[in-house]
């Protein structure tokens, strides 16, 4: 039992990056002093993981698989500009109500999301994302919704016609999604054709559509649109962006968020 919450413990304080003893206490309902005992054990163990002031933190960029714990690309050696993402993650999972259904895009960008979602909210999530289905599976008051399809190892999702298929069957009231580029014309864009069909269709179904950029994305498009910048609900992003953009936000009704 130890071991598992060892594990555990170690997982989310290398998807959260950097944490304090007092969150690993709330989320895992121990007591401060069992905290400090799993802190020291996990030090011994994994050198990248240093103490620092009321807290911990991961020296590396990237999130290492370690014993128990997932790269949301496995294939890539480490996930680029991991600070702004959480803050996006933390910003979108803000958002989520009780009994919301929700989809939560494969991808990067959107894979800390359920790290900040309170472990006694009800939802149901729909994804296609492997380490999405991973990062909830011990909530027990999510209902999960997983889409069908073949797996893709270098993305650790499911695609395919039965995935997009499924898709379409489900009513979507918020959508969290990624993309490899935005702009202002071409919209939320992306390059692989699997992908943009589940996409695209997460776009059309959702009642509300967050999507998550950080700066990198920001300016650029690639080969496929899959969503519509009038369509993006909210946009949440790293940067300020210049006038053009919130001004077309605004007439479309919609809201850029910077966190």
């Amino acid at each position: 039992m130890k071991r598992a919450k060892l594990l555990e413990m170690e997982e989310y304080i290398r998807f959260r990056q950097t944490i304090s003893l007092k969150e690993l206490q709330d989320h895992f309902d121990v007591s401060i002093n069992t905290v400090r005992r799993y802190i020291a054990t996990i030090l011994e163990s994994n050198p990248d993981i240093k103490k620092v002031y009321d807290g911990v933190t991961v020296e590396t960029g990237a999130v290492p698989r370690g014993n128990a714990v997932f790269h949301p690309y496995s294939e890539a050696p480490e996930i680029q500009n991991v600070s702004e993402k959480q803050r996006l993650c933390r910003y979108a999972a803000s958002r989520i109500r009780a009994h919301d259904i929700i989809y939560i895009d494969n991808g990067t960008t959107t894979s800390f999301i359920p790290f900040y979602i309170p472990d006694e909210l009800p939802l149901t999530i729909i994804t296609n994302s492997v380490n999405i289905i991973n990062a909830v599976i011990k909530k027990p008051n999510i209902t999960l919704a997983t889409l069908p399809g073949i797996l893709n190892r270098a993305t650790m999702s499911f695609t395919g016609e039965s995935c997009s298929q499924q898709m379409k069957t489900y009513n979507i009231l918020k959508a969290f999604l990624s993309c490899v580029g935005f702009s202002l014309n071409a919209g939320a864009t992306n390059f692989s054709v699997e992908e943009y069909k589940i996409k695209s269709i997460a776009a059309q179904k959702a009642e509300e559509i967050f999507l998550l950029a950080d700066h990198s994305k920001i300016g650029h498009s690639t080969l496929m649109t899959y969503c519509p910048t009038s369509r993006i609900n909210t946009l949440i992003t790293d940067q300020p962006l210049n006038d053009e953009y919130e001004e077309t936000f605004q007439k479309y009704g919609n809201q850029i968020v910077i966190v």
